[in-house]
């Protein structure tokens, strides 16, 4: 007796989405060039102007990036040289007194209190927020 070959299934094509870490990880990047380009790659808190060199301007963060409710706030964000935000560990006071010179006292609190908001990501949000800093 001959022993039939089992009957391959048609692949299902499922539209493949990305892991939330990858997601994370492509806003950073789109976010973060959107910061340095509307900052005219310059430190907001020495003020050095970075010229042809991206990797020496960066997106620095007022609220450290592990809260994600700010992570991704532009008040929280401005272009940040290589020198203050890592080798001078962000200097924050010094970005207090930007942030409150740009935006008041008020976003500089608000800021601060919204560090321990619960803040869920998920799927549709990162993707939104990646379309969002593309296109703008």
């Amino acid at each position: 007796m001959l022993k039939k070959k089992p009957v391959k299934k048609a692949k299902q094509t499922k539209s493949k989405v990305p892991s939330t870490k990858k997601l994370v990880k492509e806003l950073d990047k789109v976010f973060g060039d959107y910061i340095v380009n509307r900052d005219n790659c310059t430190c907001i808190t020495c003020g050095k102007k970075i010229v042809n060199d991206r990797k020496k301007i960066q997106c620095g963060h007022y609220i450290s990036r592990k809260h994600y409710a700010t992570r991704w706030d532009e008040r929280n964000c401005s272009g940040q040289c290589i020198g203050c935000n890592v080798f001078g560990n962000g200097r924050p006071d010094d970005y207090a007194i930007k942030i409150i010179e740009k935006y008041g006292m008020g976003v500089l609190k608000e800021l601060n209190r919204l560090k321990y908001s619960n803040f869920k990501l998920s799927t549709a949000w990162l993707l939104d927020k990646i379309a969002f800093y593309k296109n703008k």
